[in-house]
């Protein structure tokens, strides 16, 4: 494939997507320009709706639309950014891909609702009845509402079984595990520089550490996995591409003011939320 210097790129994005910030973290890394357009993944639920389910069957974030063409996957994504364009080629073959497929078998969605489990719930069961309401209106769409209904069931009776919180709990141990002996010796997973798999692994890190996880590599527990999380902190690129390791007040208000409430309760709930994320960002600031 010919490399070649970008146009702007459209990303269909949420700000506080998993999936987005690698991608985002992606484009920050390789120098590029993108345009995003955010898709409500919240209480709009527009990622189900039919203009959305046309662009991506799969109805999940991120998508990238360069010129005519579409790109979904957040891996996909990726490999398309750094084969396809100028910049630094971050790398995504041998022991590279070997670290992305750890981070892409972790279900970090379960991990995440798991943080908060009724909100979850209640959210995917909005999701499911969302669901059901768009496959009966657009029949032609059906089929793909219907796989996702199962899908999302799926996701539910994960959250709602104690063992299998337990499995991932462990599985994520295990993943940690190996990163701690392999950062051992070196700075980045792979080596000296910085790949593709530093920054899955960066939005991981950022994830875990926003869920309360920061305790599995703090305190001398494994020392390796904590020394590359800072180096990682450092680098302009998390913050340039958003990537959050905690919710800061205007995430908080950001996601109160797109809910589906009125505009009065909105503004109350938002301002009440800010005040709290304050006094709580500058207590574990």
């Amino acid at each position: 494939m010919v490399r070649r210097a970008a146009k702007i790129l459209q990303l269909y994005n949420h700000p506080l997507s998993f999936m987005c910030q690698i991608v985002r973290l992606c484009l920050v890394e390789k120098g590029l320009s993108w345009r995003r357009t955010t898709v409500d993944i919240g209480p709009g639920l527009e990622a189900f709706d039919p203009w959305f389910v046309k662009l991506n069957p799969a109805m999940e974030l991120p998508v990238l639309c360069d010129r005519e063409r579409v790109v979904t996957g957040t891996e996909a994504i990726c490999r398309y950014l750094d084969g396809a364009f100028d910049g630094p080629l971050l790398d995504h073959r041998g022991e590279a891909q070997a670290w992305i497929d750890l981070v892409d078998r972790l279900p970090v969605a379960l991990l995440t609702a798991a943080r908060f489990p009724r909100l979850a719930l209640r959210h995917l069961r909005r999701q499911f009845h969302r669901l059901e309401d768009r496959a009966a209106v657009n029949p032609d769409l059906a089929g793909l509402y219907n796989a996702k209904a199962i899908e999302i069931d799926r996701l539910a009776r994960d959250l709602s079984s104690p063992d299998r919180i337990v499995a991932v709990e462990r599985q994520l141990e295990v993943t940690l595990d190996r990163a701690e002996a392999a950062l051992a010796h070196r700075p980045f997973l792979t080596g000296e520089h910085f790949t593709l798999a530093d920054v899955f692994w960066a939005v991981l890190l950022a994830r875990l550490a926003l869920l309360g996880h920061g305790r599995l590599w703090a305190e001398g527990r494994r020392p390796g996995l904590a020394a590359y999380w800072a180096r990682l902190q450092v680098r302009p690129s998390l913050t340039q591409a958003g990537v959050r390791s905690r919710l800061s007040p205007r995430d908080i208000a950001w996601i109160a003011l797109r809910s589906r409430w009125s505009g009065f309760l909105r503004l109350v709930f938002a301002s009440a939320l800010a005040v709290a994320g304050v006094l709580l960002w500058k207590a574990y600031a």
